[in-house]
């Protein structure tokens, strides 16, 4: 008897049990559980402060901003026009050097020799060229005589400029004013003909160069004025020197390049840098780039609130990087632009703004 109570009260606790779930199973809120819809979560937020500025445009010259590097105008690979040993290495790797000034000196050997010898036999065949046409107007030489006199005097004149000229290849010597970038030899070395002796850099005028859209070049003008911004920041003025009238198969972009000054020598080759070229002018907002936002489609953009404090997301174009800002199109002449707190609202919201004045653009 103890036991069969002891299983009825069991028995009669689980029927209680699924007469507990099955009331809250079926006389529950259908809706209790699920997560709220974004439009609730912002009804659920409409008292969320944020900090807005006011922002008026401007007018501002739209540059266009082509990615490139820095580029000697000239840059020459010094080498040897006749082959012998380096003798003398007088300029030493990062020198500046003028224009003539020798940079690799070879052995001179019997260049030098073999010079004398030249010059004495143009001696020798100018007096017997000078000796042939005067017996000739006298009668006592042939034409033949005298035609034959007058080409080994031209054959000795050829010989000696030939032996001028080798000896003076072995100086090699700098084109222009620049500094000797490389050296890639050293005194004792030998030289064959063709062998590199060293480079030679231009240091003024210097070059950004770039590569420009198929879009965007229509838009340029050789002769324009444009900028050079270095990666540190430093701004260099200059003119478009050149624009390239075929396009890279690869890429389907122009060379364009960007002629600056480098009187001090601070520019150095291949550094990475921007040409900014103005194209026209245009309303412009000067926004910082803190305030930026994306779309659910990836838009860049930034988010406004109306005369209603609803939130609303307004696609950009950015015109120009100042590195303090960035300068944008797209908005109304003046909108109230969310500062502080636009990651946590949403398109539509209503919300409560705190005007800080104009401190998007400062």
């Amino acid at each position: 008897m103890r036991i069969r109570s002891s299983f009825v009260i069991a028995f009669a606790i689980a029927a209680l049990v699924f007469v507990w779930m099955a009331s809250g199973m079926l006389g529950g809120d259908p809706a209790a559980g699920t997560e709220p819809s974004e439009t609730e979560t912002a009804n659920d937020s409409a008292v969320t402060s944020v900090r807005v500025a006011t922002i008026t445009s401007q007018q501002r010259d739209a540059s266009l901003i082509i990615r490139g590097r820095t580029e000697a105008l000239r840059k020459v690979t010094l080498r040897a026009e006749t082959q012998g040993t380096i003798a003398e290495m007088p300029v030493e790797r990062g020198s500046a050097v003028t224009e003539g000034e020798v940079i690799c000196q070879l052995a001179v050997n019997d260049r030098e020799a073999r010079l004398e010898e030249a010059r004495a036999l143009l001696d020798l065949r100018r007096a017997e060229n000078d000796a042939a046409q005067e017996l000739g107007e006298r009668g006592f030489r042939s034409d033949i005589q005298r035609s034959g006199a007058r080409a080994a005097y031209d054959s000795a004149q050829a010989t000696l400029s030939a032996a001028e000229v080798e000896l003076e290849r072995t100086r090699i010597r700098a084109p222009f004013d620049g500094i000797l970038d490389d050296r890639h030899v050293n005194v004792g070395d030998y030289m064959a003909h063709g062998s590199a002796c060293g480079v030679v850099v231009d240091q003024d005028p210097f070059l950004i160069v770039g590569q420009v859209s198929e879009r965007d070049v229509g838009k340029l003008t050789a002769g324009s004025p444009g900028v050079g911004r270095l990666i540190d920041g430093t701004e260099v003025e200059g003119t478009i020197r050149f624009i390239g009238t075929q396009a890279d198969p690869a890429t389907r972009t122009f060379r364009i390049e960007l002629e600056v000054s480098n009187e001090d020598g601070l520019l150095r080759d291949g550094v990475t840098s921007n040409i900014i070229v103005p194209v026209r002018s245009v309303e412009a907002h000067r926004i910082s780039p803190a305030v930026i936002s994306l779309s659910d489609i990836g838009e860049v953009g930034v988010k406004v609130i109306d005369d209603d404090n609803q939130v609303h997301f307004m696609p950009i174009d950015i015109i120009e990087d100042t590195g303090d800002g960035f300068w944008v199109r797209g908005l109304p002449p003046t909108v109230r632009v969310i500062v502080v707190g636009h990651e946590y609202v949403v398109d539509g919201q209503r919300v409560n703004p705190v005007d800080v004045g104009t401190e998007a653009q400062s």
